[in-house]
């Protein structure tokens, strides 16, 4: 299938889903999930976080933060904050929609995952206070590396949870649960309830 094709799965997938305005959640923040729609081989933006900063420094992650009252919406916060950290100019992204807000316990944020997408790969300038590395990630690659984890997490909490294994590093957290979900709609599918579950607790 096309490019085009699984964006319309996407497209569909989040086409229910009423955008949830920040005075709807504690801590609210937003990610954005950046689709470049090359014609054969698509990717994915993520990003390293640097690894002085005070919550996830050293993980891999999407581009992302809190809301500030000037951003107005959600969506503007995704791409305000892809400016800042990689210097994403923002008119090269056009919005396609939110998956699933997830609480982040550690942190004390609810971040909403935002799907955008760019025609070709755009410039960016990672600021090296926030970003230690970039990776442009294949979708099918993202696939492969998927990997279903048993775990008991340092709160107790058990549970078989998502992560991804790739050349850049190993993604697991609030972050694969997003990437997860994102590969449930490009292939035209709904995750499992489990993958749903809301508390994030930091791994052990």
């Amino acid at each position: 299938m096309t490019t085009r094709g699984r964006l319309s799965h996407v497209e569909r997938y989040v086409a229910g889903a009423a955008p949830r305005r920040p005075e709807e959640l504690v801590g609210p923040a937003a990610v954005l999930l950046l689709v470049v729609e090359a014609p054969a081989h698509p990717h994915i933006l993520l990003i390293q976080r640097a690894a002085a900063l005070r919550h996830h420094g050293g993980q891999m992650a999407l581009p992302g933060g809190a809301w500030e009252p000037q951003d107005g919406t959600l969506w503007h916060t995704a791409l305000r904050e892809a400016g800042e950290e990689v210097g994403l100019d923002p008119s090269a992204v056009t919005r396609v929609g939110p998956l699933t807000p997830i609480v982040i316990g550690v942190s004390g944020y609810t971040a909403v995952p935002w799907v955008g997408v760019a025609l070709r790969r755009p410039a960016v300038y990672p600021d090296a206070r926030e970003v230690a590395g970039l990776h442009w990630v294949a979708v099918a690659d993202l696939g492969s590396s998927a990997r279903a984890v048993s775990r008991t997490r340092s709160s107790g909490q058990e549970g078989v949870w998502p992560e991804f294994h790739l050349a850049a590093g190993r993604v697991w957290g609030a972050t694969a649960f997003m990437l997860d979900e994102f590969l449930h709609a490009w292939r035209g599918g709904r995750p499992d309830a489990w993958r749903y579950r809301a508390l994030m607790p930091s791994d052990p």
